[in-house]
């Protein structure tokens, strides 16, 4: 049913069927107030005011343009009303856009009021515009239940999925500590994992908790001392700190490894790898060319290298 409404009356503080993490109205107020408000909000009426089901940011751009009045769509049914605002909220969104991934974890766990997660997977074309699997809504819910500097991180893109979720099993402060640092560096998903499991690791093998390793004078030195480096930096800073730390004999064979290679001078066309992190005895050479006298040159060339270094393989 259709309705002229007084924004006024519309309770702004009740977020229950939000589902955009996105605040930003400036062009939608300017589109708004050049050629009016195409989508009319989705309401619903709890006793004499109302709450928005889909437009929120409709809502804001309308308030922001002075604008007191707005039809709009309540939602009237006697039966399941809350349910039915749910699935409007939901797909009113995943029909006009993909979701992204808090939004759909905010959406698992709105549904997850009225049905079961094996529900929610079932009907999830229909709901997500999409399917899902019993699995990922499960996740999806228990990502929606870390803390909301998760959520951030999660959204701005600093940390994913599998990396928040590695996270659920510390307590509070430590997930906070987690998210300090995330926030502070940019790494990808692998190199993500990668610290996270260090600090466990390096934790567990010196008796100490996640939370004190992650404030120790180092770590701090180096997310605080380098402010006017990228994220990357500082990333890459961290992980070099963690590795040493955790593996310092095998860093010491690296970069052992790496000063021996580059006295022998190679050049660009011949590569000398060592096996992964030497748990191996099988070394690597490879050769670039681009034609037979480049390829006898590479070969000369590796032939005059194992000659004149012959104690250099262990």
């Amino acid at each position: 049913m259709q309705k002229k409404i007084l924004i006024s009356n519309i309770d702004l503080k009740n977020q229950t069927y939000k589902i955009s993490f996105d605040t930003d109205i400036t062009f939608l107020a300017q589109s708004i107030k050049e050629i009016g408000l195409i989508n009319i909000p989705v309401l619903q009426k709890i006793e004499n005011k109302y709450i928005i089901v889909s437009g929120f940011k409709r809502i804001k751009a309308l308030i922001f343009n002075n604008i007191k009045e707005t039809r709009a769509n309540i939602i009237t049914e006697k039966q399941n009303l809350n349910y039915k605002s749910a699935v409007t909220a939901i797909s009113d969104n995943a029909f006009q856009r993909e979701l992204h991934i808090m939004e759909q974890a905010k959406a698992v766990t709105i549904l997850s009021e009225f049905m079961d997660f094996k529900t929610i997977a079932e009907k999830s074309l229909l709901t997500f515009n999409f399917k899902i699997n019993l699995n990922f809504a499960e996740k999806l819910f228990n990502l929606y239940s870390m803390p909301k500097n998760i959520h951030n991180l999660v959204t701005l893109g600093n940390l994913s999925m599998p990396c928040a979720l590695a996270l659920a099993k510390y307590d509070i402060k430590t997930i906070n500590a987690f998210a300090f640092i995330f926030n502070k560096i940019k790494t990808g998903l692998n190199k993500q994992m990668e610290i996270i499991t260090n600090i466990y690791e390096i934790a567990q093998r010196d008796n100490i908790t996640p939370f004190k390793l992650l404030n120790s004078k180092d770590i701090k030195n180096i997310i605080n001392s380098n402010e006017n480096k990228d994220k990357s930096f500082k990333g890459n800073l961290l992980r070099k700190y963690l590795f040493k730390k955790r593996f310092p004999n095998l860093l010491k064979a690296k970069e052992e490894f790496k000063s021996n290679v580059k006295k022998l001078k190679l050049g660009s066309n011949l590569r000398l790898d060592a096996p992964l992190n030497f748990e191996a005895r099988d070394y690597t050479f490879s050769l670039k060319f681009a034609n037979i006298d480049e390829l006898k040159k590479n070969i000369k060339k590796l032939e005059l290298v194992t000659s004149s270094q012959p104690d250099y393989f262990p």
